[in-house]
């Protein structure tokens, strides 16, 4: 458990840092664009033509959070061991770097994830408002997942696994940086925190 929780910590300082110099997963700056740092691809994730739920039972597209940066994870609510400690992450970023910011859940688990569920789970996690969990369909799920990257696979009815990532998109939603859960707090932080500037 002491291991877990220094995991957790050394996570949530990595993501923050990455946020303020916008470091990459591999542990070297990552350019999403050109050297002044504008994204010089055109895709964004919210050109994804899908339909969601959020945890209000609300349909919308991803281009419903365009307008300010998000901080985005694909997890699923019954799950007992990553998510948990990316959630925390997130949580750790929104208290350092998060007053301009958005928070997303997707959920890999669209069978189980209802909009019930994921209200629930908000508050069970204390989630604040600018949070949006979403559920989608199962082919939605796997075209996000691909486009980000997300590796993931049902083991058991009630398990999956999946790589655990916190991926940073612009106000447009264009993917800027990338963290997994053991460098992410510090640097998702810094990549936010170029943002507020």
């Amino acid at each position: 458990m002491a291991a877990r929780v220094f995991a957790h910590a050394i996570a949530a300082s990595t993501v923050a840092f990455a946020l303020a110099t916008g470091a990459a997963c591999d542990g070297g700056p990552r350019k999403s664009g050109n050297e002044s740092g504008t994204p010089s691809g055109t895709f964004s994730v919210y050109d994804l033509g899908s339909t969601w739920h959020d945890q209000f039972a609300t349909s919308r597209t991803l281009a419903s959070l365009r307008g300010k940066p998000q901080v985005l994870a694909l997890v699923y609510t019954n799950c007992t061991s990553t998510c948990p400690l990316t959630v925390s992450a997130m949580q750790e970023v929104e208290a350092k770097a998060g007053e301009r910011a958005g928070f997303v859940l997707v959920s890999l688990d669209p069978a189980r994830d209802s909009p019930a569920r994921l209200a629930e789970f908000a508050k069970q996690r204390g989630l604040s408002a600018k949070w949006t969990l979403l559920s989608g369909d199962e082919k939605s799920v796997r075209e996000l997942a691909a486009v980000l990257g997300v590796k993931y696979r049902t083991v058991s009815p009630t398990e999956i696994i999946h790589t655990s990532t916190l991926t940073i998109l612009d106000a447009d939603g264009r993917m800027v940086a990338q963290y997994s859960e053991t460098d992410a707090v510090d640097r998702a932080v810094g990549a936010l925190q170029r943002f507020n500037r």
